[in-house]
């Protein structure tokens, strides 16, 4: 329910994962449209730091189904930026 990280199965409304529980993040929810790993890895570092926009309308439409269910009673959409540090 709060971070979006996927189960490996369906734990019912309102579960949350081990880590939400035990340190609760400052936001109530957030979806990615990607488990970060090795595969996600080669599509979206190419996107975010080679100037490869190529992906940009694949990637868009898997953000907007990820988190459709949160778009209707959102105040803010917020993008992450990249650290200071890794941006330098």
């Amino acid at each position: 329910m709060r971070c979006g990280v996927p189960f490996a199965e369906d734990l019912g409304p309102g579960a949350q994962c081990v880590a939400c529980l035990t340190h609760p993040p400052r936001f109530r929810r957030a979806r990615a449209a990607l488990v970060y790993d090795d595969r996600s890895r080669r599509l979206v570092l190419p996107f975010k730091h080679g100037d490869r926009t190529d992906a940009a309308v694949h990637l868009a439409r898997w953000m907007l189904r990820a988190g459709e269910e949160l778009l209707d009673d959102c105040d803010v959409i917020v993008p992450v930026p990249l650290h200071r540090w890794r941006l330098l």
